[in-house]
């Protein structure tokens, strides 16, 4: 599960796009506001557990790309990180966009990789 990376309440899960392939679809899901208020995703529990205040994001989950492949940590999941690559859109445009992966079995990127 990753973060959206310009929605706090939104998220992301991934699963095979068939049984014996390898590549992976994303599904888009969103915190509900509940009855006590309204919530963020978190990257570290992987539930909606940040309250947020008055139903508003305050930062991006994910930083903002400001260069072709820049990469880091996702801030409170260090298992995750992001690459900032090009993107393609409509219009044979692109943008630079943070594809977000994760280190396998709990390991944490350094500048080396997962470790």
């Amino acid at each position: 599960m990753f973060p959206d990376p310009f929605d706090c309440q939104a998220y992301h899960f991934c699963t095979p796009d068939k049984l014996d392939a390898p590549v992976l679809q994303s599904t888009k899901a969103k915190c509900g506001d509940t009855s006590v208020g309204s919530y963020g995703y978190n990257p570290k529990t992987t539930f909606c557990s940040d309250k947020l205040s008055d139903a508003k994001c305050t930062d991006f989950p994910v930083p903002i790309c400001e260069r072709m492949l820049q990469k880091g940590i996702i801030s409170r999941n260090p298992t995750l990180y992001y690459v900032c690559l090009n993107h393609p859109l409509l219009n044979d445009t692109s943008i630079l966009y943070p594809f977000q992966m994760a280190c396998p079995f709990g390991k944490t990127l350094s500048p080396c990789g997962c470790e």
